[in-house]
């Protein structure tokens, strides 16, 4: 009996996208331990045709129960996925920014 057994057993892979709930601003720590692990991926995949890209959603089992959806693209365009996914989180940040201010939460401001 080896000790990757025990180890695989305490340490899982964490569903992705549950750090971005959390706010940039926050002062609470990260729980890393409370995060969904990955039990494992649905056999059924979907093939999305785009212009620029084509897409495949996979769905993942999580430990927590709930299957998490997420969306894979495959740019037809060298470096496209690299710069969707940094304005994915530029818009994440600015948002989260946005609704610590004042008066852009007043006048409901977001990026889309």
């Amino acid at each position: 009996e080896g000790s990757m057994g025990s180890y695989s057993a305490r340490v899982g892979i964490e569903i992705p996208g549950q750090y971005a709930k959390l706010s940039c601003c926050s002062a609470s720590p990260l729980r890393p331990d409370l995060h969904a692990k990955l039990l494992s991926f649905s056999s059924d995949v979907t093939v999305l045709h785009r212009p620029s890209h084509l897409s495949r959603r996979l769905c993942m089992l999580g430990s927590d129960g709930r299957a998490y959806h997420w969306v894979v693209q495959c740019p037809l365009v060298p470096h496209a996925t690299r710069r969707d996914e940094r304005m994915a989180q530029l818009h994440i940040v600015v948002n989260d920014v946005l609704a610590h201010a004042v008066q852009a939460r007043r006048r409901h401001v977001s990026v889309a």
